[in-house]
């Protein structure tokens, strides 16, 4: 599979600059902004949370184009190509259009970039807002990159907040405990609204929304009713929608979604949280004979939930696994959770997209486990010994699924178009 030259030149910039380079202050970026003039010309939602900002800003982006308003859509990490980030009225970028739109911002914004050493964060932030304010949006939704105080999505000064919960993740940088990870993510929201779900709230999350005058904006689910099936999450209360995606997660953020939309006056319909789709999240492949189910999770909280979801929907089915994690995450935890679902197999397996952060599993290989470094040759391996597999423990990894099997398979396969266009609804 061939990728555009302009695309190839624009991810060459990107990695030069580094993925996980991680700038703990947004004075820089503040700094760039204000010199390039770079400013939203439009409305803005922003997302944050552990699990989930990325469902849920798809089914608000949904939401509120199908409202009638031109919209926008940030979102990351990407799986397959980075236009995946960047969507206007539910069509990602292709990586022609990436490339090519990339390439123009960077030669106009390049003296200004390297003065100020923008991450690469930093720098598709900003040339996301350059972008959209050349495509006239008049609404966005941006999804937080990580924690929230020092992310660059926070410097856009959106004019309210929804938190998805807070878990577990990226301890290094966030703390190690609830109630300082709550701090980094409502950081950005003092004196603002924040819509949460009560299921969602803890009292080290109110304690800190008080200290922060963050003025939380509680959504009640009690009245939430739903089924899961293999094809999608039917909501059958409070009102009636079925759902693309498959999980739990799924039917509590299209609630918060679309009740902070009422609450925000805008006039939306349930039925259009159907359509709305995100790669790598409980996504589905059939290969001859054998069902593949694909997931992004990527700390414990998301694994649980992933896995009691899998065995639910396949109850009394044999399965395998194949996995690889980040070194920088709980994968020993993830692991367990596992092992605890009584898999036939799982193969461990290298993330090579990024060697240098993936976790060494190779020691673990034992019993049950077994260890390829080679991403097909592992899945070969879980697929002889059963037609049902789960493949999970990074959007990294699921990435790589894709990339290697598209070729075979093509883009439809995927639910992409050509030249790796992604609808999200």
């Amino acid at each position: 599979m061939k990728k555009p030259e302009n695309y190839l030149r624009a991810t060459e910039i990107l990695k030069e600059i580094g993925n996980f380079r991680i700038n703990p202050s947004l004075e820089n970026f503040e700094k760039f902004l204000k010199e390039s003039g770079i400013k939203p010309n439009f409305q803005l939602i922003q997302v944050s949370g552990t699990n989930g900002k990325t469902s849920t800003s798809v089914f608000l982006a949904s939401l509120i184009s199908k409202s009638g308003k031109k919209t926008g859509l940030y979102i990351s990490p990407h799986v397959f190509q980075f236009g995946e980030r960047i969507a206007i009225d539910g069509n990602s970028l292709s990586m022609s259009e990436f490339g090519e739109s990339f390439l123009e911002f960077y030669r106009i914004f390049l003296k200004l970039i390297k003065k100020h050493k923008l991450t690469q964060f930093e720098i598709l932030t900003a040339f996301s807002v350059w972008l959209f304010n050349s495509r006239g949006i008049e609404f966005a939704v941006y999804e937080t990159g990580l924690g929230g105080r020092f992310d660059a999505v926070s410097a856009l000064n959106a004019e309210v907040g929804l938190l998805t919960g807070v878990h577990f993740d990226h301890m290094e940088y966030l703390g190690n405990t609830i109630e300082s990870i709550s701090y980094e993510k409502l950081y950005p929201f003092r004196k603002k609204r924040v819509f949460v779900l009560d299921s969602a709230l803890n009292d080290d999350i109110l304690k800190v929304a008080k200290g922060l005058d963050v003025k939380i904006q509680i959504i009640n689910t009690s009245n939430l009713s739903y089924r899961l099936t293999s094809e999608g999450t039917v909501i059958t209360a409070p009102f009636q929608s079925v759902l693309r995606l498959t999980g739990s997660k799924y039917a509590e953020n299209a609630l918060l979604s679309y009740h902070t939309l009422r609450s925000l006056g805008f006039d939306v319909s349930e039925k259009d949280l159907e359509t709305a789709f995100v790669p790598a999240r409980f996504q589905k492949l059939v290969i001859d004979d054998s069902l593949i189910v694909f997931d992004g999770s990527h700390n414990p909280q998301a694994i649980r939930v992933f896995l009691d979801t899998f065995t639910n929907i396949y109850e009394g089915r044999e399965f395998s696994v194949v996995c690889g994690f980040m070194k920088d995450k709980d994968f020993e935890s993830m692991l367990n959770l596992i092992i605890d679902s009584s898999p036939k197999i799982v193969v461990l397996t290298t993330i090579k997209s990024a060697i240098d952060r993936s976790a060494n599993l190779y020691g673990h290989a034992r019993g049950i486990l077994k260890y390829e470094q080679k991403l097909e040759t592992a899945i070969d391996i879980a697929l002889s010994y059963t037609n049902l597999m789960a493949l999970t423990g990074s959007l990294y990894l699921c990435g790589e699924f894709i990339e290697a099997f598209i070729p075979k398979l093509g883009y439809d396969a995927f639910n992409y178009k050509n030249d790796g266009i992604l609808r999200y609804f």
